[in-house]
């Protein structure tokens, strides 16, 4: 018990010492490591998050990504620079990269014979090559759906859309708060029992050749929908990222910065085909 308690003062003159050391490097513009932070330039790492069984007996392996770059959003189109192997390349993956820390953005479902394959995502900015390996290690297997007081919210952005450009497309999308049953069976046990309801839904660029707007890329949800529109800066094949939440992200959904847990919050992503107003077409 006396071993044990000098291993615990240590750990918390450890921390004691360190959490100011890291609040002093973000003041000065360095990261903890002694980097200087850059707004442009930098390299983009991928991030194996974890992986999860499905009820089919497939997997889903998570990937996620860090920017190092405080300002410059980074498009890297699937090919040489940006590619899963072995199999098929794309994956399913990002084209473009939003700033600092995005976790969980997108799975791999794999089959149920995956075993101990490896599946490696390459990513190839500025001259710098980053590589990770996604695999079925048992001690990374996460549960992305719930926690001891929250649950995942469901989350429908609808059907893919075809516009003629420059018409805007309208973002239905219908988030369901999934705390209810959780909260009902967790009642008195924590901070976040009868707590309301926070849902939010964030939407961003995933892929697509040009710019996307959005009217408000933050709208609120009320009665479980959330309504925006968002406008291309040219016409081609888009994928829009959403993202909805209920609070365990806490200010990192709207910030960019790093949530503290795997848990709990929905992605979906929504194709918008957006055609030259010489090829017609409509929603």
């Amino acid at each position: 018990m006396a071993r044990l308690s000098f291993w615990c003062l240590r750990a918390l003159v450890a921390l004691w010492l360190v959490v100011p050391a890291v609040g002093l490097f973000a003041q000065s513009g360095l990261d903890p490591f002694g980097s200087r932070r850059r707004a442009t330039g930098a390299l983009v790492a991928p991030v194996f998050e974890g992986w999860e069984p499905n009820r089919d007996g497939t997997f889903n392996l998570y990937f996620g990504y860090q920017n190092r770059n405080w300002d410059e959003e980074v498009d890297i189109p699937v090919g040489p620079n940006n590619s899963f192997s072995p199999g098929p390349a794309d994956r399913g993956q990002p084209t473009h990269f939003l700033v600092n820390r995005q976790k969980l953005v997108f799975a791999v479902v794999v089959p149920r014979d995956f075993g101990n394959q490896t599946l490696v995502w390459t990513l190839v900015t500025h001259g710098s090559t980053q590589t990770v390996p996604g695999k079925l290690s048992p001690i990374l297997q996460i549960d992305t759906t719930k926690d001891e007081n929250n649950v995942a919210p469901a989350l429908n952005v609808g059907a893919p859309q075809t516009i003629v450009w420059p018409n805007a497309a309208t973002l239905r999308a219908t988030v369901t708060s999934g705390r209810d049953e959780t909260v009902t069976q967790n009642a008195g046990r924590g901070a976040r029992a009868g707590r309301p309801s926070r849902l939010t839904i964030r939407w961003t660029k995933y892929r697509g050749p040009g710019t996307v707007t959005f009217a408000d890329a933050a709208p609120p949800v009320k009665d479980g929908r959330a309504a925006t529109t968002a406008t291309f800066g040219e016409p081609g094949i888009y994928v829009l990222h959403a993202l909805a939440d209920e609070g365990s992200r806490g200010d990192a959904t709207q910030s960019g910065g790093i949530p503290g847990f795997l848990c709990c919050w929905t992605n979906a992503q929504l194709t918008i085909v957006v055609k030259a107003p010489d090829q017609g077409g409509g929603r």
